[in-house]
């Protein structure tokens, strides 16, 4: 898994769902839905700025952090936050 994992490949990774997110938003339906699911996630208005700021956040390390608690439990369903 180590060889998979790596800096690089977060952040490909990472600035693919920031990418997906902007590209969504270029529509008026497309950015009230997704302000509307991160308002229903969070509760908070400023939920969807506040996502990508965290979305930033992510690197290798925290990855890894995750894969390794997901690892060591057997969870039915799992979300990962950034």
């Amino acid at each position: 898994m180590a060889k998979l994992l790596t800096a690089a490949r977060v952040a490909e990774a990472r600035d693919a769902v920031v990418r997906d997110i902007l590209l969504s938003g270029r529509t008026v339906e497309g950015l009230a839905g997704y302000l509307g699911e991160l308002f229903e996630r969070t509760g908070d208005p400023a939920g969807g700025e506040a996502f990508l700021r965290q979305l930033a956040a992510v690197d290798a390390e925290a990855v890894g952090q995750v894969l390794d608690a997901m690892r060591s439990g057997t969870p039915v369903v799992a979300e990962i936050r950034p």
